[in-house]
């Protein structure tokens, strides 16, 4: 990680207007001993909290990865399930990174005690998250969305707002300076563009993964178009592609 920053560092671009510079390093999924216990992985990240200082003691911030999943496989799931804290009673979904449910966050016991499963994080010094894009997966909860809390059925909008709000909004209790980083607009399927954050999160975005070719060029332009059209404030893309495994085209690179 420290190679990683310090390659960006002394690649540094000078331009007219100012300079590309590092200002934030994110640490993506698997950074916790489970999704999503908030629980650093020790065996991969024995020093984290030196990791973070020094850090900060460049002006870099450090954000990791989050969703608002927890996965069955986590020890603090069994608690959330008997409590009642998940949508649909517990019902699990699977999704990319395993099989777990969904916070309720319409429950404010449910909302505290996830809150207090993220301190973990925001505790050492972490300065926000980059919540990722599991909220439309809550459409594999059969009939429909349920709050047991509310005893309402929620729809997709209203529950990515409630997730992206909290973890904005917790992350601030904890520092007044706390960002996350999340999908304006990111197209579903080929065929759908979707709106994932509420617009008063989104200081920092990323318009979803596309292929390091031309396809993934083209989509990721797109996504930015239909970001900037709906008044999303501040996001980017992937400059070398991210699905594709492949080698990415030299073009791509600059894009």
């Amino acid at each position: 990680m420290y190679d990683l920053i310090k390659g960006y560092q002394q690649r540094n671009i000078s331009i007219t207007i100012d300079n590309i510079t590092v200002g934030i390093v994110n640490i993506d999924s698997e950074w916790a001993e489970c999704v999503n216990n908030f629980k650093v992985n020790r065996k991969k990240f024995p020093n984290m909290e030196q990791f973070i200082s020094d850090m900060h003691s460049q002006n870099i911030k450090v954000i990791v990865w989050a969703t608002s999943v927890v996965n069955k496989v986590c020890p603090e799931y069994k608690e959330g399930l008997e409590k009642k804290y998940f949508l649909n009673n517990g019902k699990t979904v699977k999704w990319w990174r395993g099989v777990g449910s969904f916070i309720d966050f319409y429950n404010p016991e449910a909302k505290k005690w996830f809150g207090s499963l993220m301190d973990r994080a925001l505790d050492i010094g972490i300065d926000g998250f980059k919540v990722d894009g599991s909220d439309p997966y809550i459409d594999l909860l059969r009939p429909f969305p349920y709050s047991p809390s509310s005893k309402k059925y929620v729809s997709y909008r209203s529950y990515a707002n409630q997730c992206y709000g909290y973890f904005y909004n917790h992350s601030l209790t904890r520092n007044s300076e706390a960002l996350i980083m999340s999908r304006p607009v990111d197209i579903l399927g080929d065929i759908w563009f979707m709106k994932y954050s509420p617009k008063y999160v989104m200081f920092m975005g990323w318009v979803g993964d596309q292929g390091n070719n031309a396809k993934g060029f083209r989509k990721a332009m797109t996504n930015v178009i239909h970001s900037a059209t709906a008044g999303y404030l501040n996001f980017g893309y992937d400059i070398g592609g991210y699905l594709t495994k492949s080698t990415p085209m030299k073009w791509i690179l600059l894009r």
